[in-house]
């Protein structure tokens, strides 16, 4: 939610959010959705401050603390945070500070989030695969302990790792997702390559390697405008979580304004051509995944036995 001040001023996510000087017009054709879900979870790519000491990389981005108000008029219930720090450490700690002030449930490396919905808890872990496997196995180990502690009826672990712009899953993402669900995570959604990628079922668990942008200022107008809201039915009986998996793939684009070929950050659902191609790029990549992900827990058997 923002943008890189390099971009251009007249058609960035501040001159859309200017323009309509309201919180609730981002997420306006998703909102009902995402009302019905009991939790709604989402990545945060960006940073809430008002500092300008830009950090020496190619993107940065930042919004106004204000924009918050996006969320929450968009029934977005909790945020994974676990990849910016885009001006600087403060930057960083400036957002969490807002996430806290507006009682906003959030996960962030070593900080695990717990949600309480229809008396259950849902775990929330949050990690950056770009800081290595190692590191990530670290706070997904100690965060699996914290929300086992706290008694969570399932875990979600949220993982930002991959290449950009690609639909091919590297061996990182594979390692830390695979890992997260032998801990006992329920569930894996990855972001960072901004694009699609495909989804595996690891023990009898769901890894959604990559959910693409979605409300997303850090370019006026991507090429790969398509992208999804991954739902999940998780059922709890008698303390127990049952083996039902019920998913629901909603495919989206990230603009409302998609075939006049411009970003407007109103993320709309996909229809008629549109949704099947989608659903037929899903199915290719997750074939993929499926296909790459088996190979390494093969490989991982062989070298436990060994």
């Amino acid at each position: 939610l923002g943008s890189d001040y390099k971009s251009p001023s007249g058609v960035n996510f501040y001159a859309k959010y200017n323009e309509k000087k309201d919180p609730s017009y981002f997420f306006k054709n998703v909102k009902s959705i995402f009302k019905k879900d009991n939790l709604t979870l989402v990545n945060f790519e960006g940073t809430l401050t008002k500092r300008n000491t830009r950090a020496d990389k190619t993107f940065a981005f930042k919004g106004n603390p204000s924009y918050l108000k996006i969320l929450q008029q968009g029934n977005v219930d909790a945020v994974s945070f676990a990849n910016c720090r885009d001006y600087g450490e403060g930057s960083y700690n400036d957002t969490i500070a807002v996430f806290k002030k507006n009682k906003m449930p959030f996960a962030s490396y070593g900080k695990v989030s717990v949600y309480k919905t229809k008396g259950k808890k849902i775990g929330m872990i949050a990690v950056n695969g770009l800081d290595g496997v190692s590191s990530s196995e670290r706070f997904i180990n100690s965060g699996i302990k914290k929300l086992k502690k706290k008694k969570a009826d399932l875990i979600v672990v949220s993982m930002h790792a991959g290449i950009e712009k690609t639909s091919v899953i590297n061996d990182v993402q594979k390692t830390i997702a695979h890992y997260a669900i032998k801990k006992g995570a329920n569930l894996v959604l990855g972001h960072h390559p901004h694009t699609l990628q495909g989804i595996e079922k690891y023990k009898g668990a769901y890894i959604v390697y990559s959910l693409a942008n979605f409300c997303f200022g850090g370019n006026t107008n991507p090429a790969d405008k398509d992208t999804m809201i991954f739902q999940q039915t998780f059922t709890v009986k008698d303390g127990k979580l049952q083996e039902d998996n019920v998913t629901n793939i909603l495919p989206c684009k990230i603009s409302s304004a998609y075939e006049e070929g411009y970003n407007n950050y109103q993320p709309i659902l996909a229809e008629g051509e549109q949704k099947e191609k989608i659903f037929e790029r899903l199915s290719e990549y997750s074939q993929k995944a499926q296909e790459a992900g088996d190979r390494l827990a093969q490989k991982n058997v062989v070298q436990d036995k060994e």
